[in-house]
């Protein structure tokens, strides 16, 4: 009998950071155990992130739009003024991913937050928590319009997958369960790259910060976490969240201050840690889920998605959540002792059902 050629399956997370990449991890995963080939398309952090994770597996740059953000002012009206660029971004992608079908004769197109990455004639599949935008307060009203617009976006592809739980026991509130799902989209639980584990701690010395995000504002987080981390005396771990980098791990007084590390040490750093100071990303929100920590949360000045999570995530009990303009880092750590952590484990049944769905429609002889 002949062997049934394996599926070739390319997998395209947003290049904004490496939270789109990190919840690619269990997809992969996955897809591995399943037999398909994975072709891992990225750039910037989240090409340098998989590398790292998965270094076996074949990469090939898939560039993409890069937004740029402010130090100070208005973001919005600074995004505002990219929708060109982010719309010329999205076109470039849809003529990119030709070439990558094409060169690695792809039967499968995953893409996380990619509304480019998508093949009239390769089965498609969009993650994305985002099924409506989050905008200001004073901007609200736009909300249902640019659902529409979103929605629309998501239609080109052939399946929509959401990284949440339906229910009121869900991490992303609003942002996908507000509007009504699009046809083609479906939750699949939580993306954790993060296992369960055994690992238990009674000390929980240190205070764990997860520095992430674009510059300027990354930088200026960076410089306020050292600032006053460094002038508690608490023994305290900044993680810089700088894949591929050549800076090496230091301590400076109380501080240690490390590039990178992979998952599983991260993992038990996290379970290890008395308490996480971190940008409330999706991505985190769900890490944070599945480790079970507490966590002060201070939003990306301008980032609507982060500050409604933060304040969502709040208003449950969960999480404390801080303004990073008025940060008082000693303060927050204090006000995180009367709150709770999320612990959902992670259980990738319904993603497995997915991918087994999925895989069983596309046939190669």
């Amino acid at each position: 009998m002949k062997k049934k050629t394996a599926i070739n399956v390319l997998v395209c997370p947003l290049n904004w950071g490496i939270g789109h990449a990190a919840r690619c991890v269990p997809v992969i995963r996955e897809l591995r155990k399943k037999g398909s080939n994975v072709i891992i398309g990225a750039d910037e952090l989240p090409l340098e992130f998989l590398k790292q994770e998965f270094p076996d597996l074949p990469f090939c740059r898939f560039p993409g739009f890069s937004p740029s953000y402010p130090a100070k002012g208005n973001m919005l009206f600074k995004l505002l003024t990219q929708i060109p660029a982010f719309i010329t971004g999205i076109i470039r992608e849809h003529q990119f991913i030709k070439k990558l079908v094409k060169d690695h004769a792809v039967d499968l197109i995953i893409s996380d937050n990619r509304y480019g990455a998508w093949h009239k004639k390769v089965k498609s599949i969009l993650i994305i928590h985002q099924i409506m935008i989050k905008t200001p307060r004073w901007l609200s009203f736009s909300e249902p319009f640019f659902y529409l617009v979103n929605r629309k976006l998501i239609n080109r592809f052939d399946e929509c997958w959401i990284p949440d739980l339906p229910g009121e026991d869900n991490l992303s509130g609003d942002l996908s369960h507000k509007f009504p799902l699009p046809r083609n989209a479906d939750y699949i639980g939580l993306l954790s790259r993060f296992e369960p584990s055994s690992i238990t701690s009674i000390t929980k010395p240190s205070i764990l910060a997860l520095i992430s995000g674009p510059e300027p504002q990354r930088s200026i987080f960076e410089e306020i976490l050292l600032k006053q981390l460094s002038r508690s005396n608490m023994p305290a771990i900044i993680l810089s969240g700088k894949p591929g980098s050549s800076d090496e791990t230091y301590t400076q007084g109380n501080l240690t201050l490390i590039p990178h590390l992979p998952t599983r040490e991260l993992q038990d750093l996290l379970q290890s840690a008395s308490a996480v100071i971190c940008r409330p990303g999706y991505s985190t929100i769900m890490d944070l889920a599945a480790t079970g920590v507490k966590a002060l949360l201070i939003p990306t000045p301008g980032q609507t998605e982060q500050e409604y999570l933060a304040a969502y995530h709040e208003q449950r009990g969960q999480f404390t959540f801080m303004k990073q303009s008025k940060a008082d880092l000693i303060k927050g750590l204090d006000m995180l002792k009367a709150s709770r952590s999320i612990s959902i484990e992670a259980n990738h049944m319904l993603l497995e059902k997915k991918i087994d769905s999925v895989l069983s429609k596309i046939r190669k002889p």
